[in-house]
């Protein structure tokens, strides 16, 4: 998923700065406190509660979001002080 949103984010930097258009990334993500109604990822409960949410969520511009995203291992190796560059082995 995270790749995906960057994917997204560089295709719309090169519509900017490439092809001059007036674009922007923006997107909504679930927050922390949302809860599963059911077991199973694509439940049909699970995904009515997520697309009421996204619903919701888009109607207030304070919940779209701007920044890259990036995975929860690089935040996390970020925060430690390490490198999140994987080890090159054998060089």
């Amino acid at each position: 998923m995270v790749a995906s949103l960057r994917r997204l984010a560089l295709e719309t930097q090169m519509a900017r700065e490439l092809e001059h258009m007036d674009m922007e990334m923006r997107f909504v993500a679930i927050p922390p406190e949302w809860k599963q109604e059911s077991d199973g990822m694509f439940e049909k409960e699970t995904m009515e509660s997520l697309a009421k949410l996204g619903l919701q969520m888009g109607t207030v511009p304070k919940s779209w979001r701007t920044d890259e995203p990036r995975s929860r291992t690089i935040d996390k190796m970020l925060r430690e002080g390490g490198d999140p560059t994987p080890a090159q082995s054998g060089r």
